[in-house]
């Protein structure tokens, strides 16, 4: 928190928290990997240090991007790890999940040219909706308002603009959203999929988009749609 506060000020931190923050969750993992039980060993607290870490991790590479941008591959990795293994049980559990997709937000929103996004983006949409920490929903909701600006060429590929409206769908139909998606996250998010649906309506495609959800997500979207919203910032 003390490094989110001082913004690129934090540089000299970063330097020297980044590998130990790494080497904390490399032997976490490690530890896990010798259970044999689905929910692994790691005790509530040792699930509470990694997803501090995976936090501060994002934080870091928002503060100073040019100080990790050699870590990006291995930084990544860490993230992806725990969404493309089954989600362990309990709010700790839950917390490692959020804090994975938001280092994740975090390391896309601060350098995009060194992501993987073919390998990164279909793992992050089918991870949402966050489970259990509202607070990181703004920073989701921006890095995908971006890429969409950006007209990031993997957000674009038709095989994931259905995925990207399911996901969406059930960020703004999670119990979370209700009261903390509010503002101008959920109008970003909205005005995404509004203009995904556009430029489809113009190709013929909007309804097929559509068909391809499953019924409580596509109803989530229309009534979202159905909703004033200011729009996203040009």
């Amino acid at each position: 928190e003390a490094c989110l506060a001082l913004g690129a000020a934090a540089q000299p931190y970063v330097v020297s928290l980044q590998p130990e923050l790494t080497k904390i969750i490399d032997e976490l993992r490690a530890k896990d990997a010798t259970s044999s039980s689905a929910e692994g060993i790691l005790t509530s607290g040792e699930q509470h240090l990694e997803w501090a870490s995976l936090w501060t991790l994002g934080i870091l590479a928002s503060c100073s991007p040019l100080d990790v941008v050699s870590q990006y591959p291995k930084l990544i990795g860490l993230a992806l790890e725990r969404l493309k293994q089954p989600k362990g049980v309990g709010e700790q559990a839950d917390l490692v999940w959020d804090n994975s997709i938001y280092c994740l937000c975090r390391l896309i929103r601060s350098n995009h040219q060194q992501v993987d996004m073919a390998a990164v983006l279909p793992v992050l949409l089918d991870s949402l909706p966050f489970k259990n920490d509202p607070s990181e929903i703004d920073v989701m909701a921006d890095t995908i308002a971006f890429l969409w600006k950006e007209r990031d060429k993997t957000l674009l590929r038709p095989d994931m603009l259905p995925r990207l409206l399911t996901a969406i769908a059930r960020v703004l139909r999670s119990p979370l959203a209700e009261d903390d998606l509010r503002g101008l996250p959920r109008a970003e998010l909205v005005t995404v999929c509004s203009e995904i649906l556009r430029e489809a309506q113009a190709q013929g495609q909007a309804q097929s988009l559509l068909e391809i959800m499953q019924p409580d997500d596509r109803k989530a979207l229309e009534h979202a749609l159905a909703q004033p919203t200011a729009g996203m910032a040009a």
